[in-house]
């Protein structure tokens, strides 16, 4: 092989070896939130209650009850007690998320913190964000 024949030879195989990146194959491996995905509510309690509630009741009413987070960073939450019907974008900060109905991102609607996760069921505790003493509670199953 000649020099003229030889450098661009070499010029290609350093081309096609440099443009297969193994970055593209970890963007899919990148860890995720064990509370992305969808939830579906079940069970309620506010701050003074004893008891847990069913948000059976919801369904009836042709409300969703859904908790819907997405890997994007966009949500859809559900209709609970008082937390009408909402989407938006939210932000994770160990575990607790902030929601926001603002594309600026500037104040919260509401956040919440997953006390418990275990297997594919939730107990989170949702905090409006003009108290700070009043919560509710909720128990979500995930959806498959």
């Amino acid at each position: 092989m000649t020099n003229k024949t030889f450098f661009p030879f070499l010029l290609t195989l350093l081309l096609c070896l440099c443009s297969c990146s193994p970055d593209d194959a970890d963007q899919d491996q990148r860890p995720q939130s064990p509370i992305i995905g969808t939830w579906l509510a079940y069970e309620y309690r506010k701050e003074y209650d004893v008891e847990f509630k069913s948000m059976a009741v919801f369904g009836y009413k042709g409300m969703s009850n859904e908790l819907v987070i997405h890997p994007n960073g966009t949500f859809r939450c559900g209709a609970y007690p008082f937390q009408p019907e909402t989407e938006g974008y939210y932000k994770i900060d160990d575990a607790i998320v902030r929601f926001y109905t603002d594309d600026q991102m500037l104040s919260p609607a509401f956040r919440c913190n997953f006390l418990d996760i275990k297997n594919d069921t939730a107990l989170v505790r949702f905090l409006p964000p003009s108290s700070k003493d009043y919560f509710y509670e909720v128990r979500f199953a995930r959806q498959r």
